[in-house]
């Protein structure tokens, strides 16, 4: 081969990569993240203009990581939220869960309570399906659906 042949065909691969990455940067999706609870509480608030329900998991577990679910009396904005988009999404209600999870411990009493004031016809049959994943939450669980804790009515 010669020079003029070796650069041409490096030009063409060259050329070939750069569209080939082009190309895959467009088509993957962008990394969705929040990176305050500002931007949470934002995206939550003008929800019902562009409801996504894909990103609820991204914005609880940015949630939790902003240590924004340890007080449960402070978190009940989140809490109404969550149940909302499970109640509106029901058969996505279960995928969106496992990808909430896993929380730690101190946070995922959000997904029972949201859970419970879904409005979802079967929720307690959805508890119980996650409750393998709620070690912590097996008490909480139990009151639920002992009819102990009331769901939202």
């Amino acid at each position: 081969m010669r020079q003029g042949q070796i650069d041409a065909a490096a030009s063409i691969l060259m050329f070939c990569i750069v569209v080939l990455a082009t190309t895959n940067a467009q088509a993957a999706p962008k990394a969705v993240t929040f990176e305050s609870r500002a931007a949470v509480t934002e995206w939550i608030e003008n929800y019902r203009h562009k409801p996504d329900p894909a990103r609820m998991p991204v914005a609880v577990r940015a949630l939790s990581k902003m240590l924004a679910l340890r007080d449960p009396e402070a978190a009940g904005f989140y809490v109404g939220f969550v149940a909302g988009v499970l109640g509106r999404n029901p058969k996505q209600a279960e995928r969106l869960i496992d990808k909430m999870l896993p929380l730690p411990s101190s946070d995922d009493w959000l997904v029972v309570r949201a859970v419970a004031y879904s409005g979802l016809p079967e929720w307690k049959d959805l508890l119980r399906k996650i409750a393998p994943k709620l070690p912590a939450r097996h008490v909480m669980i139990g009151e639920y659906l002992a009819g102990k804790l009331p769901p939202l009515a």
